[in-house]
């Protein structure tokens, strides 16, 4: 039996993570190449939260579940394996303050959802696993047509909070 062991840093990690998240969804993918086309990303659609994320990870098919996996997997989440919640949501066609204070911490990721008013999206939400210090911890994201157009985390807990979906930085798994 052969081992070897490498020494990578954050950004060598975060690559090696997309290659191998890429290859899975290549591979499950595989079976679906006659009837989903191949979709490029241009400058006019919406970006996963970071241009760093997005260089990482690749193109990403939200629509299916290795999709949604492998984006907050290069955000550096673990997961359940499926969604507690999967559901439609309709987003309205004018935005009370909470839909604009909602909107607000978007646009600071990058996001905006004044684009889909009036649109049906599908919300799904997964318990993390390896939040700092919270046990009580779910990431959402909003899907729309295969490309993420939104989310948060979701904090738990005697005092709940709505966060944006990056790691927090100070405690990047694998620092």
């Amino acid at each position: 039996m052969m081992f070897f062991s490498l020494r990578l840093g954050r950004k060598q990690r975060a690559v090696l993570a997309a290659v191998c998240c890429g290859a899975v969804l290549i591979l499950a993918g595989s079976g679906l190449a006659g009837r989903a086309g191949s979709r490029s990303l241009r400058q006019d659609q919406v970006l996963p939260v970071s241009a760093g994320a997005a260089e990482e990870m690749g193109e990403t098919d939200a629509s299916l579940n290795a999709g949604r996996l492998a984006f907050l997997q290069g955000l550096g989440y673990q997961t359940d394996q499926e969604p507690e919640e999967a559901v439609d949501v309709l987003i309205p066609e004018h935005f009370d303050e909470a839909y604009e204070s909602y909107n607000a911490l978007q646009k600071q990721q990058g996001y905006d959802l004044e684009k889909y008013k009036g649109k049906k999206v599908k919300r799904y939400r997964y318990r993390i696993l390896n939040y700092p210090e919270r046990k009580n911890a779910a990431a959402t994201l909003l899907v729309y047509k295969g490309e993420i157009l939104g989310g948060d985390i979701t904090l738990g807990g005697d005092t709940s909070q709505v966060r944006g979906l990056a790691f927090p930085e100070e405690q990047q798994p694998g620092n």
